[in-house]
């Protein structure tokens, strides 16, 4: 069986995508593939194209709780990328590309229920896993006569018909200047993975990646997660790829890739071309890390044999390196990111800086920028909950430097103190920023918004005014306490929501910050006649000194909901009848549920 696999796997490497990458060159055009799939090695296509692409999931593939879990009984649950990404972004790695598109954020199963918010944390994950360049997928070309809400096909209704399109470019803009700085650096990755993928063809057959009906090692993407989100930074290789590496100073070389240390996942079956090369690079120093199993036989079955004697023979060179080739047990837990900070510190692994509370929910990666400056990813991709750690920078990076926060969703930077070469991380909800250390002085000092100060007061009443987008109708109504929308008999509203309070306020020490509490979906913020900002993810902070006076103060919320509790009502509505009510979506909260409060 791995024979078969193994032609079809040459022949489309020869015939398509050498031949298609050859083709585009000629030309003087670039080549921007999905290369994987059914038949096709799973990573050395994206060696040979331009801009390789991956793809990744509004809805995790589809439909499993994005930003609320991330467990590891399912590699699958709660991530946003596919399990290709990784693979793609690695090729790309290796071969010094920065370009790595993605088809994102397809979405089947949510649809009219999905806020720019998750959106968001999707493309975070994507960002994580390497990608550095969003192709929104499923955006709803069609006839200006076709009926509401239109065409859609595997998107997440980017369209204009949908509530929160207006806001659409805030995404848009977050994501422009995350690639901008992507576009200027590359990814510090020092520790190599080879999965058990010969394997899973010579058992189970090429699988539909990255939709594989069977996985033979289904934890594979927890290791490299692990590493991530313990400081360090990882790449998938393949027994190709280290056949086709030069071993220097105990390092696997590959272009301008050097790995000191390799993580073999259960692999059981491998060429013995590439255990020579393992065996050279343990001999210079190297380490190799068996997870489960040691290598215990070749691949394909022409004399298999006496190649599996061969094999064999060397492994047991390489257990004479104890030190070097190294045997780990899984967890018994299956908790691989607690078991990997075990195995870090036990072996020192490698790790560029030193996270106190690593969490599955707070994501890093380390980027080494054109000016030589070091720059981290931070994200928390949790929808609801927070995250705080502390950092340890080592003095390698921070000796005369300064470290600074670099704001992609408003594109500002601001200036971060170090106690020491420790920095204390607290991250919001859906938070992602990137902390820069280099030689550029002064700054503005960052200063979050707090959460909560002294001489509280909360307004009291509402007056809210209900625009549907759809229906085109305004209606009015009062709330003395605020209540979730789908709990009124606006249950099916659609559109915009806009709270109106007006606020006495005495004294000359007038608050400074507004805090809205819980808000569905996105917060248009006006006090005194004065624009303040949006919030469309993570805490619904404003800064409102100065816009504040004694007297009467009006501040008003403007709140953006989702279309899915409308789209419920359209029982003979084909689009509807689809992808709400056959999935039988349960009623989603609406407008500005609070509790708000001003203070100092």
């Amino acid at each position: 069986r791995y024979d078969f696999e193994l032609t079809k796997a040459e022949l489309l490497l020869e015939r398509y995508t050498r031949t298609f990458t050859q083709w585009c060159r000629d030309r003087g055009v670039k080549s921007r593939q999905q290369s994987y799939g059914r038949g096709f090695f799973i990573q050395e296509p994206s060696l040979y194209c331009d801009i390789p692409e991956g793809e990744s999931w509004t809805t995790n593939w589809l439909r499993h709780r994005l930003g609320e879990e991330m467990p590891d009984s399912d590699y699958r649950r709660g991530r946003g990328y596919t399990m290709i990404d990784k693979y793609v972004s690695s090729a790309a790695h290796l071969t010094g590309k920065r370009l790595v598109s993605c088809e994102e954020m397809t979405n089947t199963y949510l649809v009219f229920n999905t806020p720019l918010e998750l959106l968001k944390i999707g493309t975070d994950m994507s960002a994580f896993s390497g990608v550095t360049h969003s192709v929104w997928h499923g955006f709803n070309y069609m006839p200006q006569d076709a009926e509401f809400p239109g065409w859609v096909q595997y998107g997440s209704y980017y369209n204009e018909n949908n509530t929160w399109f207006p806001y659409w470019h805030l995404l848009n803009e977050y994501r422009a200047r995350m690639t901008s700085m992507f576009m200027h650096m590359d990814m510090c990755t020092d520790i190599a993975i080879l999965p058990a993928n010969s394997d899973l063809w010579t058992e189970m057959g090429v699988q539909t990646e990255p939709f594989p009906s069977r996985l033979n090692v289904p934890y594979t993407s927890l290791i490299w997660e692990a590493i991530h989100k313990t400081g360090g930074g990882a790449d998938y290789v393949s027994e190709r790829i280290i056949e086709q590496c030069t071993v220097r100073d105990g390092k696997l070389c590959y272009g301008d890739k050097a790995y000191g240390d390799i993580f073999l996942v259960e692999v059981k079956g491998t060429n013995q071309e590439t255990l020579d090369k393992l065996l050279q690079f343990v001999e210079g120093g190297g380490r190799v890390f068996c997870i489960g199993t040691y290598p215990i036989r070749s691949l394909g079955l022409k004399d298999h044999e006496a190649r599996d004697a061969r094999l064999h023979a060397t492994v047991e060179k390489l257990k004479r390196h104890a030190d070097r080739f190294v045997l780990l047990q899984k967890p018994e837990d299956n908790k691989y990111l607690e078991w990997y900070i075990d195995v870090m510190q036990r072996y020192n692994l490698p790790h560029a800086i030193s996270i106190e509370r690593p969490d599955r929910f707070l994501l890093q990666n380390h980027y080494r920028a054109d000016d030589r400056s070091d720059v981290f990813l931070f994200a928390n991709v949790n929808l609801t909950e927070a995250r705080t750690t502390d950092i340890l920078f080592p003095r390698a990076l921070t000796a005369g430097r300064q470290a600074w926060l670099y704001h992609p969703a408003d594109g500002k930077r601001y200036a971060l103190k170090l106690d020491g070469q420790r920095l204390h991380l607290d991250m919001g909800p859906s938070e992602c920023f990137f902390v820069v250390l280099n030689r550029d002085k002064g700054g503005t000092p960052y200063k979050p918004l707090p959460l909560a100060g002294t001489d509280s007061v909360a307004p009291t009443r509402w007056q809210v005014s209900l625009h549907h987008k759809r229906e085109g109708w305004t209606k009015t109504m009062e709330m003395d306490t605020l209540r979730d929308l789908k709990d009124t008999e606006f249950v099916n509203f659609m559109g915009d929501a806009t709270y109106t309070t007006i606020l006495r306020l005495e004294g000359r020490q007038l608050p400074r910050y507004l805090n809205l509490g819980k808000v569905c979906e996105i917060a248009e913020v006006t006090v005194n006649g004065h624009k303040v900002g949006v919030r469309w993810f993570g805490r619904s902070v404003f800064d409102v000194a100065g816009l504040l006076h004694a007297g009467d103060n009006t501040i008003e919320v403007k709140v953006t909901t989702l279309m899915g509790n409308y789209m419920q009502t359209l029982k003979d509505n084909k689009v509807a009848q689809r992808y709400v009510l056959k999935r039988k979506h349960p009623l989603r909260s609406m407008g500005l549920l609070g509790p708000v409060s001003l203070y100092r």
